[in-house]
């Protein structure tokens, strides 16, 4: 499919992209989402091993042992970028929503440049100490990284190894984010471009009522 060029200044500008609801059809859905990923680089696939990934809420005793639902299950994510634990993470997510779910729970985007953070925070972003966890090829690093342009911050796979590392957690906690949030309730057949290096996404808590929330993902680099 071709991506407007009003789709790519708005990916540009803010962060993320919205392409509207005119796919219905499970299959045609899960094949624009995959031509969505082509216009932009090369997808690549996820931790389930497919290029273009079921999201479904999940209990944390039914989830990939490396995943954010094995730790917070139907609770709200934390805000986070995905692939965190790679050594470059990837450039750009694309969602795409089967099914909201009964009732609404929205993606929280929140761009790093609107967070207002000060000359000493980012000094601290780019200074403290993570590990971050990715089995053998797990490594040392830091949530900003000098001459590189992407954000690394996920509390699933990085954990703090010094007094500022978990101060510099604090900068992107809910209560630190939630003013600059756009929120993104979700409607059938919508797609979401999301700037992987500059844009950090959350989910709200899920209820009974939304256990059949439904996306696909495919990742980009």
């Amino acid at each position: 499919m071709n991506i407007t060029k009003d789709t790519l200044k708005t990916l540009r500008d803010q962060g993320w992209a919205r392409i509207p609801s005119n796919v219905h059809e499970v299959d045609a859905l899960e094949a624009r989402t995959l031509e969505i990923a082509q216009r932009l680089g090369t997808p690549v696939r996820g931790r389930v091993r497919s290029i273009v990934e079921v999201l479904r809420p999940t209990a944390p005793e039914a989830a990939h042992p490396a995943s954010l639902s094995r730790k917070y299950g139907l609770d709200a994510f934390p805000f986070h970028v995905d692939t965190a634990h790679w050594t470059v993470p990837a450039r750009f997510l694309i969602l795409s929503c089967v099914s909201p779910g009964e009732e609404s729970v929205p993606t929280l985007l929140a761009n790093r440049d609107d967070l207002h953070m000060s000359d000493e925070e980012q000094a601290v972003a780019k200074s403290a100490v993570f590990l971050v966890r990715n089995g053998r090829n797990s490594f040392y690093s830091s949530i900003f990284i000098s001459g590189r342009d992407f954000v690394r911050y996920d509390p699933g796979c990085m954990e703090p190894q010094c007094q500022d590392a978990i101060r510099a957690l604090a900068f992107f906690s809910r209560e630190r984010v939630m003013p600059y949030v756009e929120k993104i309730d979700w409607q059938p057949g919508e797609s979401l471009i999301i700037d992987n290096w500059r844009v950090l996404h959350a989910r709200d808590a899920v209820n009974q009522n939304a256990i059949n929330r439904l996306l696909f993902r495919c990742l980009v680099v």
